[in-house]
């Protein structure tokens, strides 16, 4: 699985797992330093305690839920190889029934997961600190 950003004829646009994760993990990480300072000024301005904070690992595990159930429900997995691999440069297409399939949702299934336990990471300090 190469770090690589493609059109493929038949499924749309494909982006290799490698700048996924990157790009959930800078996404997911700011948002949550940004969803704990929320919740910091609102339990401030409130005298309350809300967990606002937590809303942002539920809705990355939300929307991780949904991709592999819609790739469970049948849409294929789209694989870039290395160049030696493939005779032409499209994507392969893993259909669900394939023997890699199962690997390829451990794999996403590790991506959303790693970005959700990061975020879990950053509010649990938030929270052991008060």
């Amino acid at each position: 699985m190469l770090p690589t950003v493609r059109y493929c004829q038949g499924y749309g646009w494909h982006v290799g797992r490698p700048l996924v994760w990157t790009g959930l993990m800078a996404l997911g990480i700011p948002l949550a330093f940004i969803a704990v300072a929320i919740e910091s000024l609102a339990s401030a301005a409130i005298h309350m305690r809300m967990p606002i904070a937590l809303l942002m690992p539920a809705l990355f595990g939300l929307a991780g839920y949904r991709r592999l159930n819609r790739k469970l429900a049948g849409e294929p997995f789209a694989v870039c190889l290395p160049e030696f691999f493939m005779d032409d440069m499209t994507a392969w297409l893993v259909p669900r029934g394939h023997r890699h399939f199962r690997a390829l949702v451990m794999i996403e299934a590790s991506i959303w997961g790693s970005v959700v336990l990061a975020q879990l990471f950053i509010i649990g300090t938030f929270y052991a600190r008060r």
